[in-house]
C-alpha cells in the first residue's frame, strides 16, 4: 500500500498518484529515480503543454530510445541481467558450498549462461524467450528455477513487455528533464524492470492466470497513468 509520503514525493515529481495498487506500487519507484536524476518539479504550464504519447517499443529487451542518455540497450545487458539473478540464487541456495566455489569459475558459469540464453533466444524465439527470461527472474528457488521450461504460452504479454512499456508512459508524462540533469543509467533501468517484472510475477500468482492476463492486456492498451488506473478494477473477477 502507498502512504501520504509516497503521494507527495510523486508530486513533486510532477505526477499524480496512481490510485491502482499495482500500477502504483511499481511505478513510484520508477518515477521517484528518474524525478531524482533529471530534477522534476511539477509543470506550472498545464496539460496543455504536453507532447503527444512516445512510440512503443515493440522489442522490450531494447530499452526505449527516450529511457537512455547514449547509445541503444545491448541485449546482452539483459541476458546478463538475467544471468546474475541465476548465479544470486546459486549463492542463496548453496550457501556455503557457494562460497568454495573459484571466482574463475563461477565468471565461467556466468559466460556460459549468457551463452545458452543467446542460444535458447534464438532457437525458441523472442516471445517464449521473454516469457521464460520473466519466469527466471521471477525464481527465488532452484524448484521455480527449472518449473520455467514448462511455463505455458497462453499469449499474455511477457512481464518484461509490460514493464517497458510502463516506463515508457511514466517518462513521458514526467516530461523533458531540466537542462543538464543527470539521465537515469541504463543499469537503474535494468534494476527497475526487473523489479517490476517480480512485482507482476507476484500478482500472477495472486490473481489467477485468466485476471492478471485481462490486466495485462488492459495495462499494454493504455497510453496514460489515467488509463492505467482503471485496469484493476475493470479485469477484476467477481470472486476478487
Amino acid at each position: 500500500m502507498i502512504d501520504a509520503a509516497d503521494d507527495t514525493k510523486f508530486q513533486r515529481a510532477g505526477l499524480r498518484l496512481p490510485r491502482t495498487k499495482l500500477i502504483g506500487v511499481i511505478a513510484t519507484s520508477i518515477a521517484l529515480t528518474i524525478a531524482a536524476c533529471a530534477g522534476h518539479r511539477p509543470d506550472a504550464s498545464g496539460p496543455e503543454q504536453a507532447a503527444a504519447p512516445p512510440p512503443r517499443s515493440n522489442d522490450p529487451w531494447v530499452a526505449a530510445p527516450e529511457l537512455e542518455s547514449s547509445a541503444q540497450h545491448d541485449v546482452s545487458l539483459s541476458l546478463l541481467a538475467l544471468c546474475d539473478h541465476v548465479i544470486q540464487l546459486m549463492k542463496r541456495e548453496l550457501g556455503d558450498e557457494f562460497t568454495a566455489i573459484p571466482v574463475s569459475e563461477i565468471e565461467e558459469i556466468r559466460a556460459s549462461c549468457v551463452n545458452e540464453a543467446g542460444v535458447e533466444r534464438a532457437q525458441v524465439g523472442e516471445a517464449k524467450f521473454r516469457q521464460q527470461a520473466d519466469c527466471v527472474l521471477a525464481a527465488r528457488t532452484f524448484a521455480q528455477l527449472e518449473a520455467c521450461d514448462d511455463e505455458p504460452d497462453d499469449g499474455t504479454p511477457t512481464n518484461t513487455e509490460v514493464c517497458v512499456h510502463l516506463m515508457e508512459i511514466l517518462k513521458h508524462e514526467m516530461g523533458p528533464p531540466k537542462p543538464g540533469a543527470r539521465q537515469p543509467t541504463q543499469e537503474e533501468m535494468q534494476m527497475h524492470t526487473d523489479k517490476c517484472v517480480v512485482d507482476l510475477e507476484a500478482e500472477r500468482e495472486k490473481r489467477g492466470a485468466a485476471a492478471f492476463s485481462r490486466q495485462m492486456r488492459c495495462i499494454m492498451e493504455g497510453s496514460t497513468l489515467d488509463e492505467l488506473m482503471t485496469c484493476d478494477e475493470q479485469t477484476r473477477s467477481p470472486s476478487e
